[in-house]
């Protein structure tokens, strides 16, 4: 649907890396790091410079867990470059994922226009369901 724009991202992926011409926003958002205060947890992004923002109202597609390791739905919130994460459920947050479930869609890009990646803070194991093939 929006190949135009993959054909202008991508070249000007090559343009900024392989040819060093400046100028040029190419990444999209990735987590750098996290931090705790109280009962939230602020993510930081690399390539997020000039800010994000959420096509809706509100970031969505977190879910933060406690040292139980059970996620939940967390509410977001964007200050600049980062976003704050935190769930009523979550009295002591250790761990957060963003837009990790196989039918997540996300809803939050840098001001220019490129999506943050997935990610995830922990490195606890995925329960998966097996198919029934």
């Amino acid at each position: 649907k929006l190949k135009k724009e993959v054909g202008e991202r991508l070249a000007n992926y090559a343009l900024a890396a392989n040819y060093s011409l400046q100028g040029l926003v190419y990444k999209s958002p990735s987590y750098k790091s996290m931090t705790t205060e109280k009962n939230k947890i602020i993510i930081s992004f690399d390539n997020a410079e000039k800010g994000l923002i959420a096509k809706d109202d509100m970031p969505s597609k977190f879910y933060i867990a406690g040292d139980n390791k059970i996620f939940v739905r967390a509410q977001a919130k964007i200050i600049g470059n980062t976003v704050v994460v935190s769930a009523k459920e979550i009295k002591e947050p250790v761990a957060v994922r963003f837009n990790f479930t196989n039918t997540d869609i996300s809803n939050l890009f840098s001001n220019e226009g490129l999506p943050v990646n997935l990610f995830r803070t922990d490195n606890w194991d995925v329960v998966t369901i097996p198919s029934n093939k």
